[in-house]
């Protein structure tokens, strides 16, 4: 149901204004409707206003033009984002030649969309959070694997693009989220006697001496972490 913002005449013409607005998904839609007419009698130049409709910082202008009956126009902005609990935007009107006014409008909960982590082998402490479109994804869980480190959070499994604490949300529904691994204790065989064995341990004559080494591998331009 529409709501009057303000409507006027003087001599010459008449106007209003009015607004209606609707939730879709992750935005409101702030819908204006602009009314401007001639009084009978009066050229048609006095049949003209430029409009400007603003909620939430989001503009949008339109303009009606000279003439001598009565137009109508209609100016939308779309306001993304979510809150917890109902609030309110500043929204501003102003209709050139005619009026203006400043004031708010509910802006309705909603817009949130489900992350879901999935460990992709490893174990996450959060299983999923609410993040808003507009917004960063805000802190995202550390997970762990046995013999592995973590390489960041991405759209897909084994590819797609990272998202981090500090991406801006553009969702249009809900998200899963991968996580990626880099294998850092990989297993490695020796023959010992003939018979194949793995091995946890390295060791190589250091200066005379026996000592414990790390070995490392190059796996696909990657460095590795053999043991």
């Amino acid at each position: 149901m529409a709501t009057s913002i303000f409507s006027g005449s003087d001599s010459a013409h008449y106007w209003a204004a009015s607004y209606d607005y609707a939730r879709y998904g992750n935005f409101v839609r702030y819908t204006l409707t602009c009314n401007v007419g001639v009084n009978g009698g009066y050229a048609e130049g006095n049949g003209y206003s430029e409009v400007t409709w603003t909620v939430g910082g989001v503009k949008a202008t339109g303009t009606i033009p000279s003439h001598s009956g009565n137009r109508t126009m209609t100016l939308t902005v779309d306001v993304y984002g979510g809150t917890a609990a109902a609030a309110t935007k500043s929204a501003t009107c102003v209709m050139t030649n005619c009026n203006n006014k400043t004031f708010n409008v509910p802006f309705p909960a909603g817009g949130g969309h489900t992350v879901t982590f999935n460990a992709n082998g490893g174990t996450t402490p959060t299983a999923s959070k609410t993040v808003y479109y507009g917004q960063t994804y805000g802190t995202l869980p550390t997970p762990a694997r046995d013999g592995y480190a973590f390489q960041g959070w991405f759209t897909d499994a084994s590819a797609g693009t990272q998202v981090t604490a500090s991406t801006t949300v553009s969702l249009a529904g809900n998200q899963t989220l991968y996580a990626h691994w880099l294998q850092t204790n990989i297993p490695v065989f020796m023959n010992v006697e003939g018979a194949v064995k793995q091995v946890d341990k390295a060791y190589a004559n250091v200066g005379g001496s026996i000592k414990e080494v790390t070995l490392y591998a190059n796996v696909g331009g990657v460095i590795k972490t053999l043991i």
